[in-house]
């Protein structure tokens, strides 16, 4: 069996096994995981299945396309001599069945198209949410801010510790929350190419001060995005952070960044819970008014009504302890299942 992680560059697979009595079976491939989530929970890490599909797609020999350059960095052989995605398609090619992070309620035309690419099972196996942090050691005062704020009101920014963010983009970024004229909570990082500054504008925090909150470093994402007062998520569209936005039922603005976040993106705004900031078609490129448009579009007036409408019901799903636990009921099932064919 193999339980895969980011499909893209930069996967840091780790074999992690399950309790003995449930992984107790002759596999011809270990099972992957990822990151400090995934090793947390034992579970698939990162990209939606969709973001699956389409990778297997677009790097497969074809007469009609080259791969994809999102994906190149992916496809360039290691120090060992092989690259990440061939390592992936081994073991995918050798397990008996695929474990992945999702469920039949979100994307059920993308587990059926995944498993007939792959042609074997391929089981959802849940979303497991993670629960807010008990530690806010730090945050105290800004979790009194939003005590403060109306409800659904507040836009959460963070673009995930991989990103790397150019100077250029925090400034877009910088500005749109600025001019969206909503409150806002920023989980920020100073861009590798900011020099000796933080690459703010000038002047942003004095003209934001008491609307938008700037925190450095670690922060209690999970906690922020389940406070009443946060009814947005601006996000580089990342997996686990769509897991945890949908979780807490907050509308999504989607400005991927790199690897499979596009996919992700697009999904999502084609389900129509999500709003992708527009990009400029020649060289992809984003201003400060369409972060503006996008958080303004999903926040207020009737269509933010309808996407908090959706993103509600999406966190019944993606949210839900029970439904969770039945996901991980059925898999675990479905292994002693097959320990019991193998064993015939």
């Amino acid at each position: 069996m193999v339980c895969s992680s980011k499909i893209g560059a930069s996967w840091r697979n780790e074999a992690v096994a399950l309790p003995e009595n449930v992984m107790d079976m002759d596999v011809e491939q270990p099972m992957f995981f990822s990151e400090d989530d995934a090793t947390r929970f034992r579970v698939f890490a990162k990209a939606a299945v969709f973001a699956m599909c389409m990778i297997v797609a677009l790097t497969s020999p074809s007469n009609h396309f080259c791969p994809s350059q999102l994906f190149k960095p992916s496809l360039i052989p290691d120090e060992s001599g092989v690259s990440e995605s061939y390592r992936f398609s081994q073991s995918i090619e050798g397990c008996q069945l695929v474990a992945v992070r999702s469920n039949q309620e979100f994307e059920p035309e993308w587990l059926e198209l995944l498993g007939e690419l792959y042609q074997k099972p391929v089981i959802p196996i849940g979303m497991f949410p993670p629960p807010p942090p008990q530690d806010v050691a730090g945050h105290e005062e800004t979790l009194r801010w939003l005590d403060r704020q109306e409800p659904n009101s507040v836009v959460y920014a963070a673009f995930g510790s991989e990103v790397k963010l150019t100077a250029e983009q925090l400034q877009r970024i910088a500005l749109g929350l600025e001019a969206s004229e909503l409150p806002f909570i920023w989980a920020f990082r100073a861009p590798p190419d900011a020099g000796d500054g933080d690459g703010l504008p000038g002047g942003f925090k004095e003209r934001v001060n008491g609307r938008g909150v700037v925190c450095r470093g670690w922060v209690p994402q999970v906690k922020f995005l389940a406070h009443a007062s946060v009814g947005g998520f601006l996000t580089h569209a990342g997996w686990n952070s769509i897991a945890e936005g949908l979780a807490n039922g907050v509308r999504l603005v989607l400005l991927p960044l790199m690897f499979e976040q596009g996919l992700n993106a697009r999904q999502l705004a084609e389900k129509k819970v999500a709003v992708e900031v527009a990009r400029d078609e020649d060289d992809g490129s984003f201003a400060a008014n369409d972060i503006v448009d996008a958080l303004r579009r999903v926040m207020v007036g009737e269509e933010g009504d309808e996407f908090g409408v959706k993103v509600k019901e999406l966190a019944k799903v993606f949210g839900d302890d029970e439904v969770n636990d039945r996901y991980v009921r059925d898999f675990l099932k479905c292994l002693s299942e097959y320990k019991m064919q193998r064993q015939g």
